[in-house]
């Protein structure tokens, strides 16, 4: 039997807590097993959204505080690479904690870059997209 630590726990219920939300929604819905630990050799997003044709895919990832983020690159190329495939949409889902709300970051957005990190800025962040701006297709 192995430790489960907090960090993977606190990821996992918010990719549920946004699974349920977009199934409110009408979407299908498809969380990915061991996204973040096993998932990584085999490239899984966290969360899969499938409405009418219309694919979206999401890496969900909590936040304390409104603060510049720094996203691992493997991670953003993970994301890229099954919008790539799947033609769908694909977004950095982050729930920021001080706000009580989600913002959507679109993946085409992102594009400060190191070798090992990709940025999303406090005002990427205050200018991102919420829920109902997702499920509802007013993404510009």
């Amino acid at each position: 039997m192995h430790q489960t630590s907090s960090r993977y726990i606190k990821g996992k219920n918010y990719e549920l807590l946004l699974a349920r939300k977009l199934v409110n929604y009408g979407f299908f819905v498809v969380r990915a097993p061991a996204s973040g630990r096993r998932g990584k050799k085999l490239r899984y997003v966290d969360v899969i959204a499938i409405k009418s044709g219309r694919v979206l895919l999401f890496e969900v990832r909590y936040f304390k505080k409104l603060v510049t983020i720094y996203i691992p690159k493997n991670v953003y190329e993970k994301l890229r690479r099954a919008r790539d495939v799947t033609g769908g949409e694909a977004y950095f889902a982050l729930y920021i904690g001080e706000l009580k709300e989600w913002r959507f970051i679109p993946i085409d957005k992102v594009q400060e870059q190191t070798d090992k990190y990709v940025k999303i800025t406090i005002d990427m962040l205050r200018s991102g997209y919420k829920v109902t701006d997702i499920v509802y297709g007013r993404v510009k």
